[in-house]
């Protein structure tokens, strides 16, 4: 175990940091350590743990395509207003 003790303003932007991330400060700072600990071996692959692949496919599914793009309504998608609907 590692006790860090930070500076009030940088434990903020920590905490701030890992709620957009939507992780525990925990979890932030495990992950800073590591890509830094991956970039100093030089090793540059992408290691992802399966949690933090998880999260990001699960932010993806649930973000929307685009705030500005409407559902369509009931009645474009209805049998009705297809063209085949004349046949």
């Amino acid at each position: 175990m590692i006790t860090i003790n930070l500076k009030p303003e940088i434990e903020a932007q920590i905490r701030e940091k890992a709620k957009l991330q939507d992780l525990s400060v925990e979890k932030y700072i495990e992950s800073l350590i590591e890509k830094e600990i991956i970039d100093v071996r030089g090793d540059r692959q992408s290691e992802v743990s399966i949690d933090e692949w998880e999260n990001k496919l699960f932010k993806f599914i649930n973000a929307p395509l685009n705030s500005r793009i409407s559902p369509l309504p009931d009645e474009a998608i209805s049998r009705e207003n297809t063209a085949d609907s004349t046949l």
